[in-house]
């Protein structure tokens, strides 16, 4: 199973691009593949959660905290600089172009018997449709088993809940048995983790070590796989 955003497709311009060129902007010469961005965002995760703890969805004003959080990391103090971050996140909403290597991913998966389905969070009617719309466009649709929305079934990752009841839409399929891969150590790794299934750090930074199996591209899930089911352990 996949996050989307991230995983599947990236957003475009990347967290990365739109990060590195904003910070290079403002007096930080910080390339768009350095492992410290990563880490810039797993502090904006950790923030994050600890939003949702008290409130069900983020506001603006979160999100104006959270992008925030991202320009004090990087030491830019600028009232222009946290204006614009907010306002190309934003732009940016429905832009998402999808990896090179995740159609023969997903093909070479179905082909050989797997079962394929996607979680991820997303709440709001305009942003739900555009993701199918997104898929269809891509000839995608009839790859997945599941697709599960958390605006659709009231439960949002990192709530072991949202996979289990995925895992229970695929049939004949139990929660160790099932892979689950996402950009999100916290949303992603951790729910995942917490149902049992065996989760997939994609980073194409890595710069955070996590406790858990990772890969830098979406082809990289191919190798964890044959790893896992020869016992030999990721390749």
């Amino acid at each position: 199973m996949f996050d989307f955003g991230g995983t599947l497709f990236d957003y475009s311009p990347s967290n990365y691009s739109l990060l590195g060129s904003i910070s290079r902007k403002y007096g930080k010469d910080i390339k768009d593949t350095d492992p410290f961005l990563s880490v810039i965002f797993q502090h904006q995760e950790e923030m994050m959660i600890s939003i949702l703890k008290h409130h069900d969805r983020l506001t603006d004003s979160d999100w104006i905290k959270l992008d925030k959080l991202l320009l004090e990391e990087l030491g830019i103090d600028s009232p222009k600089a946290l204006d614009e971050i907010v306002a190309r996140f934003k732009e940016r909403e429905f832009k998402f172009e999808i990896y090179t290597e995740t159609m023969d991913v997903l093909r070479h998966l179905s082909k050989n018997g797997f079962k394929l389905g996607i979680i991820t969070n997303l709440r709001g009617d305009t942003q739900i449709s555009h993701r199918y719309e997104l898929l269809e466009e891509r000839g995608m649709l009839d790859l997945f088993e599941a697709i599960t929305i958390s605006g659709e079934i009231g439960l949002s990752k990192p709530d072991p809940e949202i996979f289990l009841k995925s895992v229970e839409r695929m049939g004949g399929i139990e929660a160790y048995e099932s892979l689950f891969i996402g950009d999100s150590y916290y949303f992603d790794i951790l729910g995942a983790k917490s149902a049992g299934m065996v989760p997939v750090l994609l980073d194409p930074n890595l710069g955070t070590d996590h406790d858990c199996l990772k890969v830098s591209s979406i082809g990289g899930i191919i190798g964890v796989i044959n790893g896992l089911n020869d016992g030999k352990g990721p390749q």
